[in-house]
């Protein structure tokens, strides 16, 4: 229990309280993530997907529940009205600046935090507003491509269009588009998804490629993965300040384009045409749209996808 002469509002020391305290729970989350990741290193694509995605649900629910605890504390905090004295009775500290009494005694280091949580609101939320422009303006050109300068497919694509929404089960409301803005097949938007096709290489791929590209594409919207990269973008505007947010995010898009891969080739069954088509895409790209679920993503993990495939039949995992 402390003597305090100031106490801000309540919000503010909890919020850089929670801030603080975050710093060492997202690192003890991500430790544990990596450590379940390393027994289920042999498991399929999907189980280290699901892994990452309740690792990255833990950490709002944990800021929340310390933000509120935090939050307790400091609305209880109870004004000193008056302070007695044993030699001159009862006075009024008119002259002094108010006293509150905290139900917490932690020393000089909760005293230094306390002094400079001001500081620490306001830098969170400069940094939370200019990372949330940077997301705005990220959709803002995504959502240009999906609206301007779009054509549809060639009528030749139908079946193979056809064939793609029949085993991917995604209905005929998920529009397929082709955009001469973008160098990667990619699904555009996170609550109305549609396939965009790039314009330029429409013509330089075989029905099969084509049939490839859009089973991949469905399968992120039919796994929903548009709404778990929006619920990605959220986590890495609000937690922007930790490194380890950056890298389980990082991680999640790496093992969602696994997973695809995996779905793929097991209804397609034929790894080596999958991973030509693959390279094919590669090949042909020029930029990624970050905001994107795209087929391919970087060169750098190219080799490391064609190599997952071309191994997928041999995995062995035992839960």
């Amino acid at each position: 229990m402390r003597i305090l002469d100031h106490i801000p509002d309540p919000l503010v020391n909890a919020l850089a309280w929670s801030l603080l305290h975050s710093l060492w729970q997202i690192l003890a989350i991500a430790l544990l993530w990596q450590l379940s990741l390393w027994f289920a290193r042999k498991a399929p694509a999907m189980v280290r997907h699901n892994l990452t995605v309740f690792a990255m649900l833990t950490i709002p629910v944990i800021f929340l529940i310390t933000f509120f605890r935090q939050y307790n504390v400091y609305s209880n905090v109870q004004r000193i009205a008056a302070v007695e004295f044993d030699t001159a009775g009862t006075a009024q500290p008119a002259p002094m600046p108010e006293l509150f009494l905290l139900q917490r005694d932690e020393g000089l280091f909760s005293s230094f935090i306390e002094a400079w949580a001001p500081w620490i609101f306001w830098i969170y939320w400069i940094g939370l507003i200019l990372f949330a422009l940077s997301f705005m303006f990220s959709w803002g050109k995504l959502y240009y491509l999906r609206t301007r300068n779009t054509q549809p497919i060639p009528a030749e694509w139908q079946d193979s269009l056809n064939v793609a929404r029949n085993l991917s089960s995604v209905g005929e409301k998920v529009k397929v588009l082709l955009s001469p803005g973008i160098s990667v097949p990619l699904v555009a938007g996170f609550f109305r998804p549609i396939v965009l096709f790039p314009l330029g290489i429409a013509s330089s791929l075989t029905m099969d490629e084509v049939e490839d590209i859009l089973l991949h594409e469905f399968c992120h919207i039919r796994f929903k993965d548009h709404y778990i990269n929006a619920l990605q973008y959220i986590l890495e505007t609000l937690f922007f300040y930790h490194p380890c947010i950056w890298w389980m995010s990082a991680t999640l898009r790496r093992q969602r384009e696994a997973r695809v891969d995996e779905w793929v080739v097991g209804h397609t069954g034929i790894p080596l045409h999958y991973a030509q088509t693959l390279l094919t895409l590669e090949e042909q790209r020029q930029a990624n749209v970050q905001t994107a679920l795209a087929a391919t993503s970087s060169s750098n993990t190219l080799f490391t996808r064609i190599k997952n495939v071309m191994h997928m039949k041999t995995r062995k995992f035992n839960p």
